[in-house]
Order: C-alpha cells, then sequence, then structure tokens
C-alpha cells in the first residue's frame, strides 16, 4: 500500500538519545506536525491524494 514518498512513520535518523531531545525540545517549545486529517470513510481520497503529490505534509485518517 505505500508508495512513493508514503511514510510508516519510522525515523531512521539520529540514535534514540537524539530522538529523546528532539522530542523534548518539540515539546517545550509547542511544536506541532502540519497534517490533513481524514475521516476513514474518505480513505480513497486520502490514498489518492498522496499518490497524485497533493496531500499537504502527511495525511492521518481518524475515526
Amino acid at each position: 500500500m505505500l508508495r512513493h514518498e508514503a511514510s510508516n512513520g519510522l525515523n531512521k535518523l539520529g540514535s534514540i538519545a537524539d530522538n529523546k531531545e528532539i522530542l523534548k525540545v518539540a515539546t517545550e517549545r509547542n511544536v506541532r506536525p502540519i497534517i490533513e486529517k481524514l475521516s476513514m470513510s474518505r480513505v480513497n481520497k486520502g490514498f489518492q491524494k498522496m499518490c497524485d503529490g497533493k496531500a499537504r505534509y502527511r495525511v492521518v485518517l481518524k475515526n
């Protein structure tokens, strides 16, 4: 199901300590991701947006 630039959310950069530090700084500074939320009923639309390169940063499916 994952194609092109799609990601399953795993971080392949840095050590565990590096990732903990990044999360600490993000929490302290209230850094939030830029995502597009779609309901599960719109999964096909979200997938098509990803395939077309029109998704804004991340597409997140919600119940």
